[in-house]
């Protein structure tokens, strides 16, 4: 190897890899050149650049071309990170510079160290590539292990070029940057960008380092790169890159070859992004633009970012584009809390709009929410991504928009999304002339949070369904519903993709999870009529938490704690919250906040220590007006720095500096997981959310977590076998017969209560007394109205019929609160006659309680793989499989790694797994036992080489080695060769064997027939070995040895040629 460095490893196999991808390199490019062959101002290639303009635009002429360059160069000069050149330039459907239906219509270049120059200043990127002349993407490249990690190059990118004015044309018009170590990803506490390949686009403030991981295919992670349609490498381009760079010396050097293959990390990225169909996709469909607002001492400003789209989005598109054309309409993606689903549902639209208008179908997208705050969260982020959004205020606001068949109703030609509450999908019978579907349009339903407010017995899913059966139906969740009946994916159809928890982590799109446990005391002295009042319930749990002296412990310790997290991560801008168990804890909390805060300033004599907290109170069962500021003055503002919340904010509420989560409130199932990952988003330098647990949720945890990844090891998008269903209402809607049977039922049951009166029936059951047949009636009730929902959703005429015959549908919900408030009325009179007596005692004891709280464990919420996990058979098959085919299966080493296996195997088969604890000691077992195999494989590999490929003395080495401390143990009948001390000696001890016996094979036919005359030959080449390098005196005892040996050697050596 003449030379071996950054140039030789990395650059130059990326630019032979783009020739497999169909790009030319165009050369090496001179600074001399400029104004000849590029732009200097740009580093457009001019000629390039007009023969293609002129292609792609027929009808232009010289002038055209003119314009068109000069207007992107005066776009360029925006600081706007490019918008103005993306959308009426790349995107222009005026004027074309890129052909992205037809990739083959395009020019691909590239070239290397081409330098963007201004003035005195100037940036070089290892590798530059054009489309149709355009300098759209650049690669730079690092050696493996690379002193300063790729953090560096992250920093140098922000502070020195993406800041530097004189460098913004050249950045504007740069739409993908790579960046590569040519190592895999690390992969503990998630990726950071110190190894791997990465790829990001320009920011205004940040440069976010995206990692790129391929969906399998058929279990194979590399299937996608196996099954790629490569282009022979020109041979003479390839010549000409070497020569330009310098190395023409390494072409036929083995270590450059290896470089060149398919699979290194940096050669898989720039398959995965820059092929030539993937990069016109990411170009046209990946990239977007945000104006984010927030004040900051009291003035409003404008924070510019642009956005290149997550991998688990873009395959989410793709997946999505492969159901339609299979006539699905409806289904679920599971994309993890925090993964970007908002952005997810904007590329939506730009992607879907595209896929339509090639049908000559103009698409409507409705974005559908099931909370206010979540409205106006979301049309916040869509106009913040340059989204036109339309907001739906009434019923007759949203039939009124159903009417109109256009797609886009602003004179700005944005494209459009109408940002909808799911309580306004509701249509009266006389409303059908409003559903005639025009043949040119189609709705396209986008459901947030899918995992809430949709189940066949509840009035929103039949509205949904009923309002446009034709609709395209994309349900989103983090958390789907896993309740039998209940299910997302039975709902709306089967998964069309998932993104889980663990590969998030890994790919650093969201954190880790700290839980510190804290354990609550109550040192209580209690007289017996107060043990007696416990033992009666008449103190619940409520009682405790809500009383001032627990809420003023509990509010010191969160100050103390919140103070020490600010101060230890030098960063006053994170932000807290409040999970309170009750409505009125809540309030306590926020009423007495200000003045525990200030009594704890009074103890510290030094006033740089006093806190000044501010806090926000968010309530379920309050009025909503205030909700927008608080929620605005904590996330954009900073003018809050706890927010105390009860049944509020637990999903869909998405703040990055929320890093602190105070949990007072037992949960499980999804809205556990809903909670907790309000801590995940990346923010600053933290690798950790933080959640303070008064609640004790970690076996919750657990189960929730077994739940879900049963769940996904349950679906398998690439199942050849699955079966394509259109429609999912069967298995979750009862029978026709069944329906009709209980309807029947209740109404024999409500035979006494009036049903056409509403004043009559609520005359009646004020008479009631007793609860219990009230609570009866309830339950009816609510059965009947689930009946009712689940007639409305699969229309059956008969049905309709039975159920007005008996009440009228709309009456149900109207009774059903009649007599819940009923119920609450007995209630509350029932609870008047015992409060007052309890009253005094309940606070005579609380006010003797002594409350304190301490940190008793700190741990990371650890979530199991789904691939690790839904894998398992997978890899010990796999496993097993590799094992099976191996060649040296006498060796030690693979007897040892296939008796663990084997045993484990059967262990797994005795006692199934049964828990995420023993999921992931099956998984590490598995994939140790892969890594040691793999050692094993590499190491045989060089033997083989050092061998000159010559596998019977591979299996020599390999029963005689001297680091192989196993060896006696595991075949006792191998003697351990002592007069060698080195594993170099040794194989030159066997080397030099073989190349004797071989002369005298071939000089002697018959040599080989007698196994005492190879012995003895053997052993004479042993000692001469021995002599000629002056090893050591050779014993009689050893004499002894050297016999044995060769007498094993020369059986294995006449055995080899034999067979």
């Amino acid at each position: 190897m003449k030379v071996f460095n950054e140039k030789t490893r990395v650059q130059v196999p990326a630019m032979v890899h783009l020739l497999r991808l169909g790009y030319q390199y165009y050369g090496k490019i001179e600074q001399s050149k400029a104004e000849k062959i590029y732009d200097p101002h740009t580093n457009i290639l001019l000629d390039v650049f007009k023969k293609q303009f002129s292609k792609l635009n027929p009808n232009s002429n010289k002038d055209d071309y003119k314009n068109a360059l000069s207007e992107i160069k005066d776009k360029l000069r925006n600081d706007d990170l490019g918008k103005s050149f993306y959308y009426d330039c790349l995107l222009s459907s005026t004027k074309k510079l890129i052909d992205f239906g037809n990739p083959e219509n395009n020019v691909f270049n590239f070239t290397a160290e081409f330098s963007c120059v201004n003035d005195n200043e100037e940036f070089r990127p290892d590798i530059t590539l054009f489309i149709n002349g355009l300098p759209l993407v650049l690669i730079e490249v690092k050696k493996p292990n690379n002193k300063n990690t790729l953090v560096e190059e992250q920093k140098r990118m922000l502070e020195k070029r993406m800041t530097n004015k004189k460098f913004k044309k050249f950045l504007n018009i740069t739409q993908l940057m790579i960046f590569s170590n040519n190592m895999e990803y690390a992969s503990e506490d998630g990726i950071r960008p110190t190894q791997g390949s990465f790829y990001s686009t320009i920011s205004e403030k940040e440069c976010f380092f995206n990692s790129f991981n391929e969906e399998q295919v058929n279990g194979d992670e590399f299937g996608f790169y196996k099954n790629f349609e490569y282009e022979n490498i020109d041979e003479i381009q390839e010549k000409q890159i070497l020569k330009d760079l310098n190395c023409l010396e390494i072409k036929d050097d083995i270590e450059y070859k290896t470089n060149i293959g398919l699979l290194t990390p940096l050669n898989r990225i720039i398959t995965s992004l820059c092929s030539k169909q993937r990069l016109l996709d990411i170009l046209k469909y990946g990239i977007v633009f945000l104006n984010q607002f927030r004040e900051e001492n009291n003035m409003p400003i404008t924070v510019k970012q642009k956005h290149i789209i997550r991998y688990p989005q873009l395959f989410a598109l793709f997946a999505l584009r492969n159901k339609l054309e299979q006539g699905i309409k409806s289904g679920t993606i599971w994309h993890v809390q925090g993964s970007g689903k908002t952005a997810l549902s904007y590329f939506l639209t730009k992607f879907l709009t595209d896929y339509y208008s090639k049908h000559n179908i103009i698409p409507k997208f409705y974005f559908i929410v099931d909370r206010l705050d979540l409205l106006e969260q979301a049309t916040r982020e869509f106009e913040a991504r340059g989204l036109k959004v339309n907001k739906i205020n009434s019923k007759n606001e949203f039939k009124e928009h159903f009417k109109k068949q256009s797609s886009i109703e602003n004179n700005e030609g944005k494209l459009e999304i109408t940002v909808v509450n799911i309580h306004k999908f509701e249509l009266e019978n006389d409303d059908d002339d409003i559903l005639k579907y025009d043949l040119k349009s189609q709705r396209i339903f986008i459901l947030d949070e899918a995992h809430r407010s949709y189940t066949p017995q509840g009035t929103f899913l039949g509205n949904l369904l009923n309002v446009d059966r034709d609709a395209i139906k994309i349900a989103l969740t983090g958390t789907p519903l896993l309740k039998k009946d209940k299910e997302t994916w039975k709902i709306f159809g089967e998964y069309i993709h998932t993104y889980y928890y663990d590969k998030s982590i890994k790919d650093g799109y969201t954190l880790k999870i700290f839980r510190d446990e804290i354990e609550t005391s109550y040192k209580m002295q209690l007289s017996k009529i107060h043990n007696t009042l416990i033992k009666d319930k008449s103190i619940k749990t409520e009682h405790i938490v809500e009383h001032q002296n627990y809420v003023k412990k509990f509010v010191e310790y969160i100050i103390n704690d919140f103070k020490k997290f600010r101060v230890n991560n030098d960063d006053e801008t994170v932000g807290g919250m409040i999970v309170c168990k009750t409505s009125k804890q809540a309030k306590e909390i926020y009423n007495c906040f200000d003045q525990i805060q200030d009594n704890l300033n009074e103890q510290i004599s030094d006033p740089t220590m006093h806190t000044d907290y501010k806090v926000g109170l968010i309530l379920y069962d309050e009025d909503k007006g205030d909700i927008g500021n608080v929620i605005n003055d904590f996330k954009y503002n900073f003018k809050i720095d706890i927010l105390i919340v009860f049944n509020m904010l637990l999903t869909g509420f998405d703040s990055p500096r929320l890093k602190k989560l105070y949990l007072a409130r037992q949960m499980k199932d999804h809205t556990l997981l809903q909670a907790i990952t309000r801590v995940n988003r990346p923010y600053r330098h933290y690798q950790y959310g933080y959640i303070v647990d008064f609640a004790d949720i970690k076996n919750n945890f657990d189960k929730t977590n077994e739940k879900y990844i049963q769940e996904l090891n349950s679906y398998d998008i690439n199942d050849p076998d699955s079966t394509i269903r259109t429609n999912f209402y069967d298995d979750i809607i009862q029978k026709k017969d069944d329906i009709a049977k209980e309807i029947a039922e209740i109404k024999g049951k409500m035979f006494y209560y009036p049903k056409d009166n509403l004043e009559e029936f609520s005359r009646v059951i004020s008479n009631q007394t007793d609860k219990f047949p009230l609570i009866e009636l309830k339950n009816n009730l609510i059965r009947l109205q689930e009946l009712s929902n689940m007639v409305a959703i699969i229309e059956d005429s008969e049905l309709k019929e039975l159920l007005s015959a008996f009440i009228e549908p709309k009456k149900v919900r109207i009774m059903k609160n009649e007599v819940e408030n009923r119920i609450n009325f007995v209630n509350a009179q029932e609870q008047l006659k015992n409060e007052s007596a309890n009253k005094i005692e309940i606070n005579s004891i609380l006010s003797n309680v002594i409350y304190s709280f301490k940190m008793v464990e700190r741990e990371v919420l650890d979530v199991i793989s789904e691939n690790e996990n839904s894998d398992i058979n997978k890899c010990s098959s796999l496993l097993i499989e590799n094992l099976s085919e191996y060649k040296y299966k006498n060796s030690p080493e693979f007897k040892e790694i296939w008796k663990q296996v084997i045993e484990k195997i059967k262990t797994l088969g005795i006692k199934p797994i049964s828990n995420i604890k023993e999921y992931k000691e099956a998984i590490n077992f598995f994939k140790n036992q892969s890594n040691n195999f793999k050692s094993l494989e590499d190491k045989d590999k060089f033997l083989k080489q050092e061998y000159n490929n010559d596998v019977t003395w591979v299996k020599i080495h390999k029963m005689f080695s001297t680091t192989n401390k196993s060896n006696k143990e595991n075949n006792p009948k191998i003697i351990q060769i002592e007069f060698i001390q080195n594993e170099q000696t040794y194989l030159e001890w066997l080397n030099y064997i073989r190349s004797k016996l071989e002369e005298k094979r071939k000089n002697k036919n018959a040599f080989l027939d007698n196994e005492s005359v190879v012995t003895k030959a053997i052993t004479k080449f042993t000692k001469l070995f021995i002599k000629e390098n002056n090893i050591k005196t050779i014993t009689e005892r050893e004499k002894h040895k050297i016999k044995e040996i060769s007498s094993i050697i020369a059986s294995e050596y006449i055995d080899a040629y034999k067979n």
